[in-house]
């Protein structure tokens, strides 16, 4: 791992911080020359970025300086009051043993959300958005916040941070990495739906005893589209429920 500062125009009086970190699927010396070599992640802090770039969550992402203060499991998938508990009990956890927090990176991408120990350079934690279930900021420090992850095993797992700068800055981010996740799902569906009522993929059987009528006339076909619309209402819900309203 790597860890090289770049200045930036005087201007601006931001430093560039990069971090090198070795892919952990990247193939040994002792591996075959003819196995291709994985590239190293890249994880750039205080770069600048529009805001307003829908692809600013591709490639690298968007990457915090940030410490780690505590990870434990928690018994729900959502609750603000679960999670403002848990923060203050890590926070005295660790303040208990008087060790430094670890520092780390949070890097928000389309892969969803890293945590890279900047000290070995280890990507430590890897998140993907469908499994991250509740964000909830500290509301007695705005350097903190937390988020749960549920697990494969069906647990969920409460993960503490404290942020370099306000913690809003990283659930703002991760509040519009989520959104523009459900505007791309909710676009592929829709094209799915019509392509499969394109007239190639539709295979209609007419019962010739039935004569069908134009119109305004609701016919069965407005109800089968019906669920389709309301799993998106649905998926809406949920996603302002854990995001647009901690935020």
């Amino acid at each position: 791992m790597s860890t090289t500062e770049e200045a930036t125009p005087a201007t601006e009086n931001i430093t560039v911080t990069t971090v090198t970190v070795t892919d952990p699927t990247t193939t040994t010396a002792a591996t075959t020359a003819t196995t291709p070599q994985k590239p190293t992640l890249v994880f750039r802090v205080n770069r600048k970025i529009d805001k307003n770039d829908p692809l600013r969550f591709q490639g690298e992402g968007i990457s915090f300086n940030a410490k780690m203060i505590g990870t434990e499991e928690v018994p729900e998938a959502r609750g603000d009051k679960m999670c403002q508990d848990k923060i203050q009990k890590l926070k005295a956890e660790i303040k208990a043993l008087g060790v430094h927090k670890q520092r780390i990176i949070v890097n928000v991408s389309e892969e969803g959300i890293k945590l890279v120990d900047v000290r070995h350079g280890v990507v430590e934690h890897s998140h993907p958005v469908h499994k991250v279930s509740f964000i909830s900021r500290d509301m007695s420090d705005s350097r903190a916040f937390g988020y749960i992850f549920s697990t494969e095993e069906k647990k969920h797992l409460f993960y503490g941070i404290k942020t370099e700068k306000a913690s809003e800055a990283v659930v703002l981010t991760l509040r519009d990495l989520f959104q523009v996740i459900f505007e791309r799902k909710k676009k592929e569906m829709e094209e799915a739906k019509k392509q499969q009522e394109s007239p190639e993929n539709k295979e209609e059987k007419q019962d010739p005893n039935v004569i069908k009528l134009d119109g305004e006339l609701n016919t069965e076909s407005n109800t089968d589209e019906e669920p389709v619309y309301s799993c998106h209402q649905n998926k809406k819900e949920v996603f302002t429920s854990w995001t647009d309203q901690k935020v």
